[in-house]
């Protein structure tokens, strides 16, 4: 088994999967499916075939997504060829595949249209018509320089925009309300002395949102230009109207993903891969309430229904 590189839920109760197996553990004949679980007793329903070509990476939110009318779920291929398989979850059936040349990543951006990340600093913004099938495709200018300051894949999606963060630690807006994107302008995490004193982003999903307060927590660290994989004990939380920081939260234990309940008494989730186990806190005090142990092997990645 080569599992997942993404378990999304949508508003169906039910949950997708796209699995790669082969006969021979790591070997022999691959076969790549999307299973479809019942979301409230976890039993297998269905199974959709799908070409053997999903990339299979380190867990990640962005490897596939469902499109906002909950139709068509879109898994990122790299064979090493770049591109997009197709599947209509409410047919139960492949619809296509579309090509995305230097182009990955999966970012929903309406009821069937998404967006993807390319080397070259620009994306590539594909829209689906009513079956699935490729209605048109364009790549945009650019909005961040790679060979100066590369962004980072783990966005966060916040009203009608995606939120990108560089190894700068800057953050990059990308405004998704219009049929083709624009891109107001970035700003920085740090202050003069964060920048002296090393601090940067990092972790497997170090990015969240809580819509209701417009607060952004990430998880932050010190280390050098190479760190952006690295853990933090510290998440600092922003006000996205003022864009200034409002709030550092020590955190008991290291942590590498984090995520935000989307409630009114929101609670902040932790997680370390070397710990199964997940911490708990109040998203708006920052004070440590619990911890809920025996999660199983290495979480890394968490989401909310």
């Amino acid at each position: 088994l080569m599992f997942l590189s993404l378990t999304h839920p949508s508003h169906q109760n039910e949950i997708y999967s796209a699995q790669t197996y082969y006969t021979r553990a790591h070997r022999g004949d691959r076969s790549d499916f999307v299973a479809v679980y019942d979301a409230s007793t976890l039993n297998p329903i269905a199974e959709i075939p799908i070409p053997p070509k999903r990339a299979v990476t380190k867990p990640t939110l962005y490897n596939a997504a469902i499109t906002d009318n909950d139709q068509f779920m879109l898994i990122n291929n790299f064979t090493p060829a770049m591109s997009v398989s197709v599947v209509d979850v409410k047919a139960r059936k492949f619809i296509g595949e579309i090509e995305s040349s230097g182009c990955v990543l999966i970012y929903p951006t309406g009821a069937r249209s998404f967006q993807m990340l390319c080397g070259d600093g620009t994306l590539l913004s594909v829209h689906l018509d009513k079956k699935g099938k490729l209605l048109k495709k364009a790549k945009s200018k650019n909005f961040f320089d790679p060979m100066k300051d590369g962004v980072q894949e783990e966005a966060v999606r916040f009203a009608n925009q995606w939120l990108y963060f560089s190894n700068e630690a800057d953050i990059f807006p990308v405004d998704i309300s219009q049929k083709e994107p624009t891109f107001p302008a970035s700003w920085s995490l740090l202050t003069k002395t964060d920048r002296e004193e090393s601090w940067r982003p990092g972790g497997v999903q170090p990015l969240t949102v809580h819509e209701g307060t417009k607060r952004l927590y990430i998880v932050m660290h010190q280390g050098n230009d190479y760190s952006h994989d690295d853990p933090g004990k510290e998440i600092w939380v922003f006000d996205l109207k003022t864009k200034k920081r409002v709030q550092r939260i020590s955190t008991e234990n290291l942590v590498a993903s984090i995520h935000v309940s989307h409630d009114a008494k929101p609670l902040l989730f932790t997680t370390f891969p070397g710990s199964p186990s997940l911490d708990i806190y109040d998203a708006i005090s920052g004070e440590y309430l619990r911890t809920v142990s025996g999660l199983g092997y290495s979480p890394m990645v968490l989401q909310s229904q």
